[in-house]
């Protein structure tokens, strides 16, 4: 992903200063943190979590067999909204952010960063997020869409109950991208969110999925990402670690702190899931020596630091909170965005489209030698990229292997004046442009 960019030294230390002084913050002067869905929490009625309610606990208990069964695939797919060119970004950056989450959720991960005595409890959630291959018209995609907008960021509202502040990055009225059906794709927002300086990101589950879902009010399931966060990459807030995050909350994790009303009250609260300790709210920490922020009377453990819905390695997930995600997809939710392997790793779809339909753009043009032919129609088939005079000689040839959305810059700035031709060709098909070169 994109490293800082825009942000100055002084903002990154800004977030610092708000994550290691957080916890002695009275709620009227809470910041707003990396994940907003506490202040969703705490907007609404008093939700009873307290360690006391143990139905959740049991369920957990009956659903230990559930994933000796296969691997089971997400469609998800992202909108990246944007007002100026620096707030997006490449498909390649979103291809690989999905690898790394899918990483952590498949238990690809380096164990040694969670304490010894808490490894025991890390495990493969047998879940993995795939990129859509069809929008819902049933048209070929790569799940990425890009979405310019008027808007240069989307409010996090403190105070508006109705939701219509929170969730207008996904009203397309409102300069946000209208969701697309939410019972085909899981649906994930990119854009910048809040005012300078703020970083929200949030996950919103399927009312159904317990324990988060029948607490989370009305809302638009999918997961909110703030660009500006994203573009940091902070080491003590990894970007894939954010993604991941989230997604536990889409899927119906509650923060292993469990969301207490008030700051006093961490150790009276649970997330329901029986092999995460209770803990306080703590903040960037990787503590090798160990936490232990609630005494508890049997089974005692220090916090774990490294699970993803804490704040702070974010890396792992235990047995329980794979079985509470795996059993809300399987058993508790819209089955329609479950895939196989088979049809997550298709390529009918995009193999069958027409050659006739390959579609580019040259821009700008005309140029003074530098330009851009982006390529807007996925193919697994190579493509000959060709530069020729307008005697038809061929003065550069390419071959590229596209598959998604693809950009490729040309530097000819050396070449003389006059109009060329680009061609692409792929199988026996073969489509020609003018770009016209002005140095």
């Amino acid at each position: 992903m994109k490293k800082v960019t825009r942000k100055t030294f002084f903002e990154i230390t800004i977030i610092v200063f708000m994550c290691t002084f957080f916890v002695g913050l009275t709620s009227a002067q809470m910041p707003q943190t990396f994940c907003g869905l506490d202040e969703i929490l705490r907007r609404n009625t008093p939700i009873n979590n307290e360690i006391d309610q143990g139905t959740l606990k049991d369920l957990g208990k009956e659903t230990s067999n559930l994933r000796n069964g296969p691997v089971i695939y997400i469609n998800i797919v992202v909108h990246i909204l944007y007002n100026t060119p620096d707030q997006d970004f490449t498909d390649e950056e979103i291809i690989d952010l999905v690898d790394e989450v899918n990483k952590i959720y498949r238990k690809d991960i380096d164990t040694t960063q969670i304490l010894p005595i808490l490894r025991q409890f890390a495990d493969d959630a047998k879940i993995q997020f795939c990129l859509a291959k069809t929008d819902p018209d049933g048209n070929p995609t790569n799940g990425i869409n890009h979405v310019g907008t008027d808007e240069y960021s989307f409010p996090f509202s403190f105070t508006d109950t109705t939701y219509l502040e929170t969730e207008q990055i996904k009203i397309d009225s409102l300069g946000g991208a209208t969701p697309w059906n939410t019972d085909m794709y899981l649906n994930i927002w990119i854009g910048t969110m809040g005012e300078e300086n703020e970083y929200i990101n949030y996950g919103v589950p399927q009312s159904t999925y317990l324990p988060l879902g029948e607490e989370v009010p009305i809302g638009i399931p999918g997961i909110v990402l703030d660009q500006g966060l994203l573009e940091l990459d902070l080491s003590f807030l990894p970007v894939e670690g954010i993604f991941a995050h989230e997604l536990g909350h889409a899927l119906g994790l509650k923060h292993t702190h469990g969301d207490p009303i008030s700051m006093e009250t961490f150790c009276d609260y649970d997330d329901k899931i029986d092999d995460t300790p209770l803990c306080g709210f703590i903040v960037n920490s990787c503590n090798s020596e160990g936490i232990n922020s609630c005494i508890e009377a049997e089974n005692d453990l220090v916090d774990n630091l490294s699970n993803i819905m804490s704040y702070n390695c974010l890396i792992m997930i235990t047995k329980m909170q794979a079985e509470r995600m795996y059993e809300n997809v399987t058993n508790l939710g819209p089955q329609g965005y479950v895939l196989t392997e088979s049809e997550c790793n298709s390529t009918t779809n995009i193999a069958e489209i027409g050659n006739e339909d390959l579609q580019f753009e040259i821009f700008p043009n005309p140029n003074q030698g530098n330009f851009n032919v982006l390529i807007t129609t996925p193919f697994y088939d190579p493509i000959q990229l060709s530069l020729l005079d307008m005697g038809g000689r061929e003065l550069i040839n390419k071959v590229i292997t596209p598959k998604f959305q693809h950009n490729e810059q040309w530097d000819l700035s050396e070449i003389s004046n006059g109009i060329y031709l680009i061609r692409l060709k792929i199988r026996d098909s073969i489509i020609t442009k003018k770009v016209v070169v002005c140095n």
